[in-house]
């Protein structure tokens, strides 16, 4: 997923250090991202975000399968992002796109992952 707002005030990102992302998460982060800067021109910086509206089809015709609240991977263009929303770790720049009331009732608040999950990440 590529979301492109239109100003960085329009989204609420998550301040560094609040939110931290296990090495697994990373990994996923980092193919994502390697998969970004092959297929598309410009900056990007992986954005791990809130979804709380997904609906998938599972196949073509299918009908639509509501996914509940879940943690995604996404990207949007660094001019995008606010340098005060950009973490670093594991040698990866990344933001984090999770509304506050959502994080504080983490009781990790750590991003994860999880393989039974469909976007295979998960908020502790």
């Amino acid at each position: 997923m590529i979301v492109k707002p239109t100003k960085p005030q329009d989204v609420e990102f998550t301040p560094p250090g609040v939110i931290q992302v296990s090495a697994s998460a990373l990994k996923l982060a980092r193919e994502f991202q390697d998969t970004i800067r092959r297929t598309q021109r410009g900056d990007w910086v992986v954005v791990f975000d809130w979804a709380t509206s997904v609906e998938v089809r599972r196949e073509p015709g299918a009908t639509p399968e509501p996914i509940p609240d879940c943690v995604m991977l996404g990207a949007s263009e660094r001019r995008h992002i606010p340098a005060r929303a950009i973490h670093v770790a594991g040698g990866i720049e990344f933001a984090i796109q999770i509304p506050k009331a959502i994080w504080q009732s983490a009781v990790q608040r750590l991003i994860d992952t999880d393989p039974t999950l469909l976007f295979k990440l998960a908020l502790r």
